[in-house]
């Protein structure tokens, strides 16, 4: 079942913190939902999840393959931008990282921020600019 695989994964890599074995395993468990569930609407939340894995193993080119799958499957949900996002920063890849961010800005509530798109932007802007000005407004929303 895709589902309890997705839930068992989250959670043991949530409470594993970031031992290597545990993380594998869960890797290996999304990568065969994401291998039985192919082409099914629910597909995309395994890339999604495959991807948040391979951030947290610094694999970040198979990450930002990952979500570069999971937003073509679909292409509705922030967290596989997000992702996305953080897979080309640690790439080194910030022109793309500023197009994506300035997409999502676009479409965000702004009246309740994802934390977690606020610190991507102002990681963005310090790494493309080393703008701390910039920077520090950005982390003060």
């Amino acid at each position: 079942n895709g589902s309890l695989s997705l839930l068992v994964t989250q959670a043991m890599s949530s409470l594993c913190g970031r031992e290597e074995a545990v993380l594998r395993c869960c890797y290996r468990l999304m990568q065969k939902a994401v291998q039985e569930f192919d082409g099914s609407m629910e597909v995309a939340l395994y890339l999604a999840e495959c991807g948040k894995l391979a951030l947290k193993l610094t694999e970040f080119k198979e990450a930002n393959d990952y979500f570069t799958r999971a937003s073509k499957a679909n292409d509705s949900n922030p967290d596989v931008l997000l992702g996305l996002v953080e897979s080309q920063v640690f790439q080194g890849k910030l022109t793309e990282a500023s197009q994506q961010m300035e997409f999502l800005e676009a479409v965000a509530d702004s009246s309740n921020p994802n934390p977690l798109m606020v610190f991507l932007n102002a990681l963005v802007v310090w790494r493309k600019r080393h703008n701390m000005d910039r920077q520090l407004k950005l982390l003060s929303k």
